[in-house]
């Protein structure tokens, strides 16, 4: 018989790093399939202007409306199922806290450091009532596809 001694906290990001061949294409951090991620829900939540700028650094995704707004819970801190995408749709900003060097993101209620230390491009940005999301093109943990 279990009880509640033996149930354990499980840490999303920690769980997501321990498995990075779900969640990452070929198991190799890929920024442009993570773009494609971010772009696909922003999409999905019926968002038509989108704007992906990726540079050598940073990926920086941007669409007119916050794509977050209204959702049950933090994506940058747990997994948030995303039943747009499928039966097993989750949004990506958790795997991007998972893998990637710097995430940050802004939006109409503030801008915020997800990980590491600079908000990156997105340093005195303002997007009025949309949002935007940037992450470092460099992984953390994950060997980078080639």
């Amino acid at each position: 018989m279990y009880g509640p001694e033996d149930v354990r906290r499980v840490d999303p990001v920690e769980a997501i790093r321990a498995s990075p061949g779900t969640y990452l294409p070929a198991g190799g951090y890929d920024p442009v399939h993570l773009a494609s991620s971010l772009v696909d829900e922003v999409l999905r939540r019926g968002i038509s202007a989108v704007r992906v700028d990726l540079g050598s650094r940073w990926c920086v995704v941007t669409a007119e409306a916050d794509w977050l707004a209204g959702l049950s819970g933090d994506p940058f801190e747990r997994i948030v199922p995303f039943p747009e995408a499928g039966p097993n749709g989750m949004y990506v900003e958790t795997v991007l806290v998972a893998f990637a060097r710097g995430v940050a993101t802004t939006s109409a209620a503030g801008s915020r450091v997800v990980v590491g230390e600079s908000l990156g491009p997105l340093a005195g940005v303002d997007v009025g009532s949309g949002r935007a999301v940037a992450f470092s093109t460099r992984s953390t943990t994950a060997p980078r596809r080639p």
